[in-house]
């Protein structure tokens, strides 16, 4: 005698089940959603800061002599500059923009170079090709000596670091801050530019090491984050009497490191402002 063999499941059982998977998407979806929001909710305050890539016009003016080194440094040709301008050059600067959708503050920049190799490299070439012209460096003052050319001594201490309140989204202000470039770095590139110029076909000496530049900031959060990148100077053209060049100024190898997380109490408060501000 034969029997029928039982169901797999039950009709209620499928129905459970079938639930259950819903309800297992449905908590998937739930997660993934969640997830995205808290996302957007980050980048509504995190800022994000970038170089912005810098034309060099390096030229001497006619009054100078012939063996002036290239460090007056400007955007545009001497002949494009207007009376406002002045007849002094002021330090070249770079343009620190923010690309993100939050105001950072309590910046503080900082450059580094390897100076004292530069310096090294710099003098021993000058001297092979009896030039006198000699880069000197110490703790406090970086100079150059040059027979035939003007001297100059820098305080490099106070091109080194600089402190800043606030930086706001590009959307809000488009100029960025406005980074001095540090002098001995300037004075370095125009000796190695001018000596490329006086010794037959020594291009090796526009082979210039990077400027690091480190910027540490914090968001609305108060989370404390810190950039890093590298400044590379790429030639396009010499002029030799007078010594002068046209060159970019470009940021490269960027990188972040957030130090610290955003504190809740921070977030909280920006929320609440942000909300506040929406109902009003």
């Amino acid at each position: 005698m034969s029997t029928s063999a039982e169901p797999f499941m039950t009709v209620d059982q499928v129905i459970a089940l079938a639930a259950s998977i819903c309800g297992l998407f449905s908590a998937v979806a739930a997660y993934i959603t969640a997830f995205q929001s808290k996302r957007q909710r980050e980048a509504s305050y995190h800022p994000e800061l970038i170089i912005s890539r810098e034309s060099v016009i390096a030229e001497t003016p006619g009054e100078a002599r012939i063996d002036t080194l290239p460090d007056l440094w400007d955007n545009k040709p001497i002949t494009e500059r207007k009376e406002s301008d002045g007849l002094s050059w002021p330090p070249f600067n770079v343009h620190l923009r923010n690309i993100g959708l939050g105001a950072a503050k309590n910046l503080k920049t900082q450059w580094s170079f390897p100076i004292e190799e530069e310096i090294e490299h710099l003098n021993q070439a000058a001297k092979q090709a009896t030039i006198p012209l000699t880069l000197k460096f110490d703790d406090e003052t970086f100079s150059v000596e040059h027979t035939g050319g003007r001297a100059l001594t820098n305080f490099h201490r106070y091109d080194r670091d600089a402190e800043f309140d606030f930086l706001l989204p590009a959307s809000l202000d488009s100029s960025g801050l406005s980074i001095r470039l540090p002098k001995l770095y300037v004075e370095s590139v125009a000796t190695a530019v001018f000596l490329a110029t006086r010794t037959p076909r020594n291009f090796e000496l526009l082979k210039i090491p990077p400027l690091h530049f480190r910027v540490e900031y914090e968001d609305i959060g108060g989370s404390s984050i810190i950039a890093e990148t590298e400044l590379w100077i790429d030639f396009f053209s010499l002029t030799h009497s007078p010594v002068g060049f046209s060159a970019v100024l470009e940021s490269r190898s960027p990188r972040r490191t957030r130090k610290t997380p955003p504190t809740f109490r921070g977030l909280v408060g920006y929320f609440s402002r942000k909300s506040a501000r929406a109902v009003s």
